[in-house]
């Protein structure tokens, strides 16, 4: 049986639970329903809240800068999560990188950049010559795409958004 496709987009969980979320756990589901309008909607793109503990709130951010982002923010987030949800509910956050992606919306009108054209057989096989030297697999993936990314912008100039 084949397993169901994955589209591997972020969705706000309030928004798939609508209200009944708001009675999910000691809090928890009332601070993901309102934590856009807390942390608005610049902030709520890139942190997620993932769980609440004793008073302390866990949220997962996209990179470590929003996540000390968050930790600057850490007495006025608290401070709007208490005027919403009554003193007490969330008495710390603690702000985690590496979680959900960015959820950017992609602007209208933009236009996006051509795709990268694929470099020649011989070029390709160079490439990979390189980098056979490298005993760690996942240094010489890395060190591979970035030659090869590096030789496709090369092939078509500067400026390839034009």
């Amino acid at each position: 049986m084949a397993r169901p496709r994955s589209n591997n987009r972020m969705t706000d969980a309030a928004s798939l639970l609508g209200r009944g979320f708001d009675d999910i756990g000691d809090g928890f589901g009332r601070i993901v329903t309102v934590f856009r309008d807390v942390a608005g909607p610049d902030l709520a793109r890139v942190a997620t809240p993932t769980s609440l503990k004793r008073g302390t709130l866990t949220v997962r951010c996209s990179s470590a800068s929003w996540a000390q982002t968050v930790s600057m923010m850490e007495l006025e987030l608290v401070g709007r999560l208490s005027r919403r949800l009554g003193r007490g509910t969330v008495q710390r956050i603690v702000a985690r990188a590496g979680g959900p992606p960015a959820r950017v919306d992609e602007p209208q009108g933009v236009p996006r950049p051509a795709p990268l054209p694929q470099l020649p057989a011989d070029q390709d096989a160079r490439l990979e010559a390189m980098v056979a030297g490298i005993d760690d697999p996942v240094l010489r993936d890395r060190v591979l795409a970035a030659a090869r990314a590096a030789a496709q912008r090369r092939a078509v100039g500067p400026n390839p958004a034009t």
